[in-house]
């Protein structure tokens, strides 16, 4: 009888040491999942997908500004009223640029001060995109 009782707590604590592996396991493959899921991996590249009504115009303008020195750009765009031009300057100024609107001609100027890597004009080249395609403004002209 106590040969039976031994092999029978053998077998509960071999059961239970199974299942605290298992549960190690799991927790360690749940942590892994979920710091993948709130830090990915930093060696996988920022991609941005870029509004396919973007003007090429302003593709070219701001893709011509890689590895420039950095100084600040003015993007100037056309608005079709005062209102597509107040909400243009405010969707800019939420990106922390600096804009102002010349009514006479129905153009805003936006001023770029931040970098001139890669990355960086691409986010702009996004941001600017977007806010066109949210006013209704065309790209005019770039200059320094």
């Amino acid at each position: 009888m106590k040969f039976l009782k031994g092999i029978i707590s053998l077998a509960a604590i071999g059961l239970a040491s199974a299942a605290v592996a298992g549960k190690v396991v799991k927790d360690k493959k749940d942590k892994a999942e979920l710091d993948e899921f709130l830090i990915p991996s930093q060696d996988d590249p920022i991609i941005y997908h870029v509004p396919k009504e973007s003007d090429e115009a302003l593709q070219k303008a701001v893709q011509g500004l890689e590895n420039h020195d950095p100084k600040p750009t003015t993007f100037v765009f056309y608005v079709p009223d005062a209102d597509a031009a107040k909400k243009f300057q405010e969707e800019a100024a939420d990106l922390e640029m600096s804009s102002s609107f010349d009514s006479d001609k129905s153009q805003v100027e936006v001023v770029y001060t931040g970098s001139f890597d890669s990355d960086d004009l691409d986010l702009l080249l996004v941001q600017l995109s977007e806010i066109c395609l949210h006013t209704s403004a065309t790209f005019v002209e770039m200059h320094e």
